[in-house]
Parts: structure tokens; sequence; C-alpha cells
């Protein structure tokens, strides 16, 4: 018996357009070019059928949710499905951080690790709470078919994961807004497989 998850990260905000941190506040919106990315994947997803629907519970999340939902699907929301915590860092732009903050700036550009951030969540607890939550939807799920919008974070964490990669290196798995990634768990063998990865060839519209 074989469960197939498509992870979908959100279309394009405000504050992805704007170079700013988001983490798991929920001030960021989707900007048109984002609308359109999440109609153009909606289109993509109406070619499956799909068991079961979740979504982080952040607004850029759910409002790619809403239009990229199967008719007649319910949103099951999910907090384990939500970007990492920034702590204060959110709202901040990244270019600002290289100047304000360098040993943040650069000690993040080489372990994913914000020493020093009130508030942040660590790579540690990031990894336990994101490989927790993706185990319990397969879980509650096995056999089926699910589709789950998330955030560029949480995906990077289950492929290093699935990959073996070490978390530090999770940045070789960051994934475009609108983008398909597609997972299959196998019972017979227990183990996942990555069928595909930021799969973007829905997508074409010029920003």
């Amino acid at each position: 018996m074989q469960t197939t998850v498509f992870l979908i990260r959100h279309g394009e905000s405000d504050y992805n357009r704007e170079g700013r941190i988001q983490g798991d506040s929920d001030f960021a919106k989707l900007t048109e070019h984002g609308v359109v990315q999440s109609e153009l994947l909606k289109k993509r997803l109406d070619k499956e059928k799909f068991d079961a629907m979740y979504s982080s519970p952040l607004r850029r999340s759910m409002e790619s949710s809403h239009i990229v939902k199967p008719k007649g699907m319910d949103i099951l929301t999910d907090e384990g499905l939500k970007e990492r915590n920034f702590g204060e860092l959110e709202g901040r732009v990244w270019e600002q951080m290289e100047k304000e903050r360098p040993d943040v700036y650069n000690e993040y550009g080489v372990s994913k690790e914000l020493p020093g951030v009130k508030g942040a969540e660590s790579s540690e607890e990031l990894q336990k709470r994101v490989w927790t939550c993706f185990k319990e939807i397969v879980k509650e799920n096995q056999g089926k078919k699910v589709l789950v919008v998330t955030h560029g974070g949480f995906i990077a964490v289950v492929m290093a994961i699935i990959t073996n990669t070490p978390l530090r290196l999770r940045a070789k798995f960051n994934s475009d807004n609108g983008s398909v990634t597609v997972i299959n768990y196998s019972d017979e063998n227990k183990a996942f497989e990555v069928e595909r990865f930021n799969d973007t060839s829905h997508l074409k519209v010029e920003i």
C-alpha cells in the first residue's frame, strides 16, 4: 500500500517580494502574482484526485489553499505545518540583517542556526515539529493521496530528512513559490521516496 503526499509551497507573498523574513508571523499576504501562481497550480492539481487536504493556518498558505482546494473538500489546518519561527527577526529585510546583525547573518548562512535571536526556533526544534507533523499526516492517511499546502522551510526539512542530508545543508532543498513536491511512502518497504521535487512546470507567468 502506498501513501502519496503532494507538498505545495504557497504562492508568492508581499514579504517574499520584499525580501522580508516571514517566519510564523501572520502579516504576509499573497501578491497578485502569488494569486496567479495559485490559479495555475489549481489547473495542475485538478488532474489529480485527492482524499484529504491540509494547510498551514498562516494567511499566505490559507489564501493559496482556498484557491487550489478541490471542489467539496475541507481544508484541515495543522499548526505543525507553519514556517519556522524566526523570533525577533520576523519582518526584517534580509539585506539589512547582513549589516545590522552580521554575526547572525553569517552563522545562519553556515549552519541555519539563529544564535542569540530572542524567540527563534532552533533547527532541532524545527526538525522535531516538522517530522512529527509529516509522519502523523502520513499515518492518518494510509493508502491515500494527500494535498498539503505549507512553507519552504517545512518542505526543506522533510526533504533533508528523507534524503539523509544534514539539516545545516537543507538550503539545497529551497523550493519556489507555487511549486509541487511529491513524496511516496511504501507500507511494504517502510520507506519514503521522493517522486518529484520543486516542480514548477505549471507556472507559465512572468513576474
